[in-house]
């Protein structure tokens, strides 16, 4: 795997103790009362060149009255670093 190849995973770095939750939503897309169940979209990084500094996942809906309700299944994820 990455991680035993030397990655980490920047979410678990700066939030270990909280899920990150980046996919889940029914497969039509239609049912709002289901929300992310599993995070399985990472940003890896080498801890040698790389510090971690921020992160975020966002869920944006398409303001629709009909489905889909959302543009995808999986959240959206951004991280930033600093160089070591």
């Amino acid at each position: 795997s990455l991680i035993a190849g030397g990655f980490a995973d920047a979410w678990s770095a700066l939030f270990p103790h909280r899920p990150g939750l980046t996919w889940g939503h029914d497969a039509y897309l239609a049912d709002p009362s289901v929300g992310f169940q599993w995070r399985i979209d990472l940003v890896l990084f080498t801890r040698h060149a790389f510090i971690p500094k921020g992160m975020e996942t966002v869920d944006n809906g398409l303001r629709s009255l009909a489905p889909p309700f959302w543009p995808s299944d999986h959240a959206g994820v951004s991280a930033s670093f600093e160089l070591r």
